[in-house]
Order: structure tokens, then sequence, then C-alpha cells
């Protein structure tokens, strides 16, 4: 009798499949997310790396130039306040541009390296006429601007001053800061400033924003020599990515160019770039400031000079004191720096964020 032949399997049935697949899922599945995150915690600490080594570089970079920078000149609205930079035309030397030319008999700059004549640098202005003003007209004669919201901005107003060694009689000084000539703020001595001696004269206040603010000398017998003139808010936002920046750059001098036509002042400022990917990056540039008298262009001629943080978040320089106006151009300066970066595979995610903090105390 012939037995009946076996029948040989072919593939797996339809049950069998899925219990294979849901073993391999139990095994796979935590697998593979064990692997996203250790890659997601390498782009992490990558990220990280990155901006925090970005933050240092460029609170470096800014540092290294603030300890030779003025003091009166750091975060200041007002272009060549030490009068330093000078008309190019021969006819018009010394006197400093962007300040108002002279009448003769009214007013005198002075050039020197003497302390008796200059509180810093090589230049200098004496007020000798009695009760005409002398104003501050900036680029284009329009003053300088404030920016922010309607709040205001607190603002440190400061400038030295000492009575010429040439003055006859007794005098005084006073320094304000106007808005379509009406005071908003003053300051400034009483009859018998000294002549020996350089005094510091501050007022803290906050203004609206304008465009149009000027600084404005007065003297009632004349011949006060004036130096150092400032307006610097208590704190300049240059930039951060939810917020509305209050100052546009952040301007310093780190030198002074003696006999050379134009002393040379430098600012911070953010500007953009396009990526290969066409998104846009912060960037923190640094450009080199000079002034041009005349021409097609007359006003501030900006110069690129170095670029650094491409993932900037936040920049502010903060004027660190409790007591503004006892510690004047003194104060020392703040700086705060927050880096960003968006970590791979996370984007709708919160960026990896790195801050940094450094008060600096710049040469006077």
């Amino acid at each position: 009798m012939m037995k009946k032949s076996e029948k040989h399997r072919g593939a797996f049935t339809l049950v069998e499949m899925m219990i294979t697949m849901a073993i391999l899922a139990v095994i796979f599945i935590p697998l593979v997310k064990i692997m996203m995150s250790a890659t997601k915690t390498w782009w992490f600490a990558r990220a990280k790396m990155t901006i925090e080594q970005d933050g240092r570089d460029a609170l470096s970079f800014i540092n290294k130039d603030f300890q030779g920078a003025y003091r009166f000149s750091m975060g200041n609205l007002l272009y060549n306040a030490g009068f330093e930079g000078y008309y190019l035309d021969i006819d018009d030397r010394p006197q400093p541009s962007i300040w108002p030319k002279a009448d003769y008999g009214d007013v005198f700059y002075n050039r020197s390296a003497s302390t008796a004549i200059v509180a810093s640098g090589y230049a200098s202005v004496t007020l000798m006429a009695a009760n005409m003003p002398y104003t501050y007209t900036g680029p284009g004669g329009g003053g300088f601007e404030i920016r922010g919201g309607a709040g205001g901005t607190q603002v440190m107003f400061a400038f030295k001053a000492k009575a010429s060694t040439n003055a006859v009689v007794a005098t005084d000084v006073t320094g304000s800061v106007e808005l379509y000539g009406a005071v908003q703020f003053s300051t400034g001595s009483g009859v018998g400033i000294s002549s020996t001696t350089w005094t510091e004269f501050v007022k803290v206040s906050t203004l609206t924003p304008s465009v149009e603010y000027n600084v404005v000398f007065k003297t009632t017998n004349g011949g006060v020599i004036i130096d150092e003139v400032s307006v610097r808010p208590v704190s300049s936002l240059l930039y951060d990515f939810q917020l509305a920046a209050n100052v546009t750059n952040y301007m310093y001098v780190t030198q002074t160019s003696g006999g050379a036509p134009g002393e040379l002042e430098s600012m911070f400022k953010i500007g953009d770039r396009a990526t290969k990917s066409g998104d846009i990056i912060k960037r923190l540039n640094c450009y080199s400031v000079d002034y041009v008298s005349d021409g097609s262009e007359w006003g501030i001629n900006a110069r690129f000079y170095n670029a650094l943080a491409e993932n900037l978040r936040h920049l502010e320089f903060r004027l660190d004191s409790a007591d503004l106006e006892s510690d004047g151009t003194n104060a020392p300066i703040t700086i705060i720096l927050q880096m960003g970066a968006k970590v791979r595979g996370d984007k709708y995610g919160d960026p990896t964020t790195f801050t940094i903090r450094k008060t600096v105390y710049p040469r006077k």
C-alpha cells in the first residue's frame, strides 16, 4: 500500500509573521530611541561647545578693544566728543568736525598734549564769549537720536570743564540737553570753577525717543575749557532676538591721532548676512568710523573691520553703578552676551544658549 507524500511548507503564516514583527519591534524600538537620544546628545554637546567658544572669542575681542578705550567715549551717542577729528580742508583746520565752526574770538579750538588744556587726547574747546550757546550739531546738523519705547531711555550726560588760565574774571559753565530749544535737563558749576584741575559734571535722566536732541554749552563770563562730552545710555541694548534694541551701534575711541586729520572711532554694530540656506544670521561687526567734511560722501564714513558671533541672541553694555552721578565716567561697564544655536533634530525646540558676563574698567 502506498503512503501519501508529505507536503513541504513554502512560506510563513500570517500569524507567524505578526509574532516575528512584534518580537523585532520589542528589540529595535528601544534601540532606535537610544541611538536617536545619543545622536541628539552629540549634536547638543557640539552646539554647546561651538557657541561657548564663539561667545568667549567675541567677548575677548570686545574686552581687548575696551582696555584701550577712553571711558567717556564708550557707548557715546555723540560723534567726535573729544574734539580730536577735524575737517580735512586746510582752511578749516584745526576746527573739529561735527561741531560748529568757530567765530573769531567766540570759540577757540585747542590742540595740545598738556593736561592744563586738554582732559584727554590732544584737543579741547575754549568758550570765550559770554552767554553765547555752543551747540553739538551732529552729522547733517540733526543732533543725536534716542531710540526705544515710549517710556524713554535713561542716559548719563557728562562733560569735563575748567577755567582758562587766561580768564580775567571768575567764570562758570552750564551744559544742557535740549529738544527743539527746550531744556530737558542740565548740569554745571556756579561762578568760580577751578582753573587748576578738571571738574567732571554728571547728570542722569530719561529721554523719550526723538532724532533731534542737542547738547548746548553756555558760560556767563567766558573763558571756560570743555572736553570729554558724552551722552550715554545706562543700558545700551545693541541686539536681542525678542526685544527692540535702543541703540544701533556701540561707539568707542581707542586712540588719538594727534596731528593726523580725523581721529578714528570704532563701533560695534549688528549686521545681517545670508547663509547658503538663505537664512539670515545675526553677526557682531566692528567698524572703524571717520568723518568726511564735504563731497558726495559727507558725514560719517563707516568701514568694516571684523566679524564675530554668528549665533548671537543678546548683546548689552550696561553702566554698572549704584550711584552713577557720583561715579560718572569712572563707572565700570558690564558686557552681557548670549549665544544660542538650534540642536539638530530639534527643529521646534528652544535653542541651546550660553550667557557670559564680564565687567571692564577701561582707561580714563
